[in-house]
Parts: C-alpha cells; sequence; structure tokens
C-alpha cells in the first residue's frame, strides 16, 4: 500500500506541474502578443531653429561732414536692433525693428566728425531669446570747397538790346576723381551750379547713382563712388541736364 500510495503522489505532483507550466506558457504568450500588438507613436523631430544671422553694411564709406549716412542692418524678420555709432565727440544710439524681410537702415548725420577719423558702428539683434551681433563703419573726409568758376567773355550787348540773361533751368558740372585706396576703388566729387536752388540733383555714371540736394544758391556737391577717370557723368536737377567727364 506504501508503495502504491507514493507512486499515485509522484503522479499527482506530475500532473500539477504540467499544468501549471502550461498557464504558465499561455500568459507569456498573451503577453508578448499584447506587446506586439500595441502601436508604438511615431515620434517627430522637432526641426532646429533657423540660425540668427546679423550683417551691416554702410550706405557711403567716406561721407563727408554735413551730410547723412545710412547704416543697414540685415537680420530676422521683425528682430529687435540696437545700433551704436562711436562719433569721437560720443556715441550715438538707435533702436528700431526689422521689417518683415528683416532689413533696417539707419541714418546718422555725420555733422563736424573729424576728417579720416573712423567710426566703427556695432549692431546688436536679438530674437525669441536668441543674439547676435555684427560691425560695420564709415570714414568721415572733409567736404571740399566747390571749384572756382572760370569766368566766361561777356557777349556784346547791341545798343538799345534788352539785357542779356539765362532763361529756363540750366546747370554746370564738373568733377574731380581720386583713388581710395583703402578700398580700391575711384571717388568723385561732382559739383553742380544751377539755377534751381532747392531742388533734388542726381548724378550718373558708370552703373553708379547718388542724389543729394542743392543749397539755396542752387550749389550741391554729389559723392559718386566707382567711376573711373574719363567717365561721362550726368547731372540732372530739377529741368536742366548737364555732363562732365570723372
Amino acid at each position: 500500500m506504501s508503495l502504491l500510495l507514493a507512486r499515485c503522489l509522484v503522479s499527482a505532483v506530475l500532473a500539477v506541474s504540467a499544468l501549471a507550466l502550461a498557464a504558465c506558457s499561455s500568459t507569456h504568450t498573451q503577453a508578448t502578443t499584447a506587446l506586439k500588438t500595441v502601436p508604438v507613436a511615431s515620434l517627430t523631430p522637432t526641426p532646429a531653429p533657423t540660425p540668427l544671422t546679423c550683417t551691416a553694411t554702410v550706405t557711403r564709406r567716406h561721407p563727408a561732414d554735413g551730410n547723412k549716412v545710412g547704416v543697414s542692418v540685415s537680420t530676422a524678420p521683425a528682430a529687435r536692433i540696437t545700433l551704436v555709432a562711436h562719433f569721437p565727440a560720443g556715441n550715438r544710439k538707435k533702436t528700431a525693428r526689422a521689417d518683415s524681410t528683416g532689413m533696417r537702415t539707419f541714418w546718422f548725420q555725420v555733422g563736424s566728425a573729424t576728417p579720416g577719423i573712423r567710426v566703427r558702428v556695432d549692431a546688436r539683434v536679438s530674437t525669441r531669446g536668441r543674439k547676435r551681433s555684427c560691425r560695420a563703419s564709415f570714414t568721415p573726409r572733409q567736404h571740399p570747397p566747390p571749384p572756382t568758376p572760370t569766368p566766361s567773355p561777356t557777349p556784346t550787348q547791341a545798343q538799345g538790346a534788352p539785357p542779356l540773361h539765362h532763361s529756363g533751368a540750366w546747370c554746370t558740372a564738373s568733377v574731380k576723381s581720386f583713388m581710395d585706396y583703402d578700398h580700391d576703388e575711384w571717388l568723385n566729387d561732382v559739383y553742380v551750379n544751377s539755377n534751381q536752388p532747392d531742388t533734388d540733383a542726381t548724378a550718373s555714371g558708370g552703373g553708379d547713382s547718388w542724389s543729394y540736394y542743392t543749397n539755396g544758391s542752387g550749389y550741391a556737391d554729389i559723392y559718386l563712388n566707382g567711376p573711373p577717370p574719363g567717365t561721362l557723368i550726368t547731372v540732372a536737377v530739377g529741368g536742366a541736364t548737364c555732363t562732365a567727364s570723372s
């Protein structure tokens, strides 16, 4: 009886173990299947922000005393721009936002800045927690005196004739050229005399063009960069047009 009972107990233990193993195997299979069927969310990488840029340029590298010079800054659209021009007499600060294209031009009156002394301009831009800086410079030059006009012979006036006079708009132009060895380019002083006071005068030649207002006597000194000596320069002031060679 003891041997038979022992055999029965062994058979029972083996049966229970088989059932436990089967249950564990079934549970493991179901868990693995469930893991495989759970969809994995796709991770979309966040695009890196566009790098913030800053570029500063000047409209004239050698503006004359009494003229204006523009400093153009290119950066991100609507970025905040702070500009500081370091004049010998003291710093001048301007602040504004870039337009929708990322551009903004700041104008400074050269005034009586020391000719030949470089003026450094520092620009700082910022947007959405990012900051950048850039720099430009210009060197004022002395306003040259107007050339001495060459007297023209006075025509003879007939007895009883009305006084001789100019009629309509007129202008005369002359050019003085010199080389800017720092930037390897020609600079031209275009002197304009006219009977058109307080009028916009434009000098064009060699693919370059620049304008300046005449004073109360119809005189203007226009600075034109680029055209080498021998280039024909055309000046238009009011209804008058005249030419000169650089």
